[in-house]
Parts: C-alpha cells; structure tokens; sequence
C-alpha cells in the first residue's frame, strides 16, 4: 500500500512538474528586447522594448515607421497588437547564434548595427563594385541640406573612384556613376531632391546619407575657351557617406 502511494505522489509530481514547463514562456523576455535589423524579413528594422511595464513594438521600413504597437510572448509565440488593430503572431520564435528568427525561420534578424558600423558595411560594399577602381576611404565631412531645418555638416567616409575616359564626352562617368546609383536603390536608398544640384546627386536612408560627385577635366582650353579633347584623360567619382554630427 505505501509502495502504491508513493508511486501515486511521484506520478503527480511529475505530471506537474510537466504541466508547469508547458505554462511557462519557452522565451526570455530581456533576450528579445532591443533593436534588430532584417537579414530576411517583412521590416527593415524591429524594436523590442518596455516602458512603464508596457511592451511597446515597432517597425521600420524604407528607413520610415511603418507599423507600431504593443507585444507579449505567449508559449514559443510573440503576439503584436498593431495599433491599426491588427494581430500579428511571430510564431516559434527562437534565438540562435545572436540570430532572432521565427515563422520557421523565413523571418530573421540580427542586432542592430550602430551608425558608424553601417557607415563601415556601406563603404565596403561599395568599394566592392566590379568595374570601379576605388582609394581607400578617407574620413572626411560635407554639407547637407535638410528640409525644414537647412544646412548641418555631416561626418563621415570618402571614396574616390578614378574613371579613364573613352570617349570626348562623359559617358564613362555617367556608367561608373548609374551602377553607384543601382547598388544604393538595392539597399532602399532613395533620392534626396533637395541636395541634387548640376555636379552631385544624393540619396538617404534614415540617417545615413550619400552624396555622389562627378569630378572631370575641363573639356575647354581656358586661354582660348575653345573645346577640346577629354579622350585619355581621367575622370573622377567621388562618394561620400555619412551622418549628422
């Protein structure tokens, strides 16, 4: 009989112990709060945060809030409540290897980078287009114009691309500078109309901001002002990449 009641009282035990682990949240709260950034997924950025005891969501995308609201973790599950009403459920959340991941590993995010290591990333990417021939960055400062609050001096990085020119017109530079152009559209920037002028275009992101000179010999003798022959000469590209100071 006591055999019988203590198998009784350690079968209890255990189905406890069972059901208490199927109750509890299979994530830690303070691993998922902060800012992530998209490897793969529907946002360009995540934040995770807690103000008040209220847990507060929001997204970004196009460098822009796209949605915001509250969350809470339920099981393996985080569940958004959008300030649109909408419910939103990330499901099997998990996080591996400093990689936040969930709905079966479509979605994934990594910790947001800091500005200047995005700076970083951004300059290297770009050194990296086949066909340029880039210097080494150089750090460097220039003039933004924002809209509202007008000119401030920003801080960052300088590329130089040295262009040999084929022809007597800038054909060269104008490629050089539309394949500049295509890798930014690829990482979401877009054009800044109110820094374009005759010699520079530029493009922003959030913060980070891009401005692409051309740089080429006079194409006139200045004693004559007669035109003359840019063939065999070299051009010049210059990017510039950076934030407010």
């Amino acid at each position: 009989m006591n055999k019988i009641i203590i198998v009784l009282s350690y079968c209890i035990l255990i189905i406890s112990l069972v059901m208490t682990g199927c109750t509890k949240s299979a994530i830690n709260e303070k691993d998922i709060q902060g800012d992530w950034e998209a490897i793969q997924g529907d946002y360009q950025e995540i934040s995770f945060s807690v103000d008040n005891n209220e847990r507060r969501f929001s997204a970004l995308l196009g460098g822009r809030l796209f949605t915001d609201g509250t969350w809470s973790i339920k099981g393996k599950d985080i569940i958004l409540t959008l300030s649109s009403g909408e419910t939103v459920v990330f499901k099997d959340v998990k996080i591996d290897n400093g990689i936040l991941s969930f709905n079966g590993a479509k979605q994934q995010y990594q910790r947001l980078k800091t500005v200047a290591q995005k700076i970083d990333e951004l300059i290297a990417l770009l050194g990296a287009i086949e066909g340029i021939n880039f210097s080494k960055p150089v750090d460097t400062t220039f003039t933004w114009n924002f809209e509202g609050i007008g000119e401030k001096k920003l801080k960052g990085k300088l590329l130089k691309a040295t262009i040999p020119l084929t022809t007597d017109d800038y054909t060269d530079l104008s490629n050089t500078q539309k394949k500049v152009i295509e890798f930014l559209a690829s990482r979401e920037f877009t054009v800044s109309q109110q820094n374009i002028t005759e010699i520079q275009s530029a493009y922003e992101n959030g913060p980070i901001k891009v401005l692409i000179k051309q740089r080429s010999p006079l194409n006139y003798d200045p004693e004559t002002d007669q035109p003359i022959s840019i063939k065999g000469d070299l051009g010049y590209l210059e990017i510039m990449c950076g934030v407010i100071e």
